[in-house]
Parts: structure tokens; C-alpha cells; sequence
């Protein structure tokens, strides 16, 4: 197995509209790279008033609905890495930010695996 560290990386500042990771636009993917995936997040341009949510698509199942797996919320100035926890995927799945509350900030991030 090999670590592979920016398998997916951004640098974006809009966020209104839920944006996919992966893709690197507002269509939600569906990837099917199989392993041990982690997003990092730099927050670190965020002031008060501003509020992000974080999630993680995946399927149960191939042939099955895509779902939200796992989902986190951060508010205000942040200084540390925001890292969500580490899961097995594969079968369809994405991670995704919007912003909720406050002001588009640029947010750099990168999605790292074990693959």
C-alpha cells in the first residue's frame, strides 16, 4: 500500500453553492478510487460570523443511492488543520463543502489516501 498525499487538491473562493473536492466544481461526484481516504482543510482565512460545513458522500452498496456518510460543521477563525476522519471507500463517494453563514473565504484543501 502506498500513501498517496494530494490526491485531490483545491484552491477555491466560492462557496455558496455546495462544491465538490474531487472535482473541483459544484456537480457531486461519484469516484470509485478504492482506499483509505482523509480530507485536509486549511480554515485558517475564516472570521466570525462565517460557518462551513464539511461532508462525505458514499454509496452502501454498487447500484445503490449516494448518501451523506459522515458531516461536520466549523465556525469562526480556525487555527488548525481541519482533517476529517479517515474511511474506506470506493464505491461512490465525494467530499464536499458549502458555506452556510458568512462570507466566501479562499479555503485551500486536499484529499490524501492509503490506497
Amino acid at each position: 500500500m502506498a500513501i498517496d498525499v494530494d490526491l485531490y487538491d483545491n484552491s477555491n473562493g466560492s462557496w455558496g453553492t455546495e462544491y465538490s473536492l474531487t472535482n473541483g466544481s459544484t456537480s457531486v461526484a461519484t469516484k470509485t478510487d478504492i482506499g483509505i481516504f482523509s480530507c485536509f482543510i486549511d480554515f485558517g482565512a475564516l472570521l466570525a460570523g462565517d460557518q462551513y460545513r464539511i461532508r462525505l458522500y458514499e454509496k452502501a452498496r454498487t447500484g445503490g443511492s449516494q448518501a451523506v456518510l459522515w458531516e461536520a460543521m466549523v465556525t469562526g477563525p480556525q487555527s488548525a488543520l481541519f482533517t476529517s476522519p479517515s474511511h474506506i471507500l470506493g464505491i461512490g463517494w465525494d467530499f464536499t463543502v458549502k458555506r452556510i453563514a458568512g462570507s466566501d473565504r479562499t479555503i485551500t484543501s486536499s484529499i490524501r489516501a492509503v490506497q
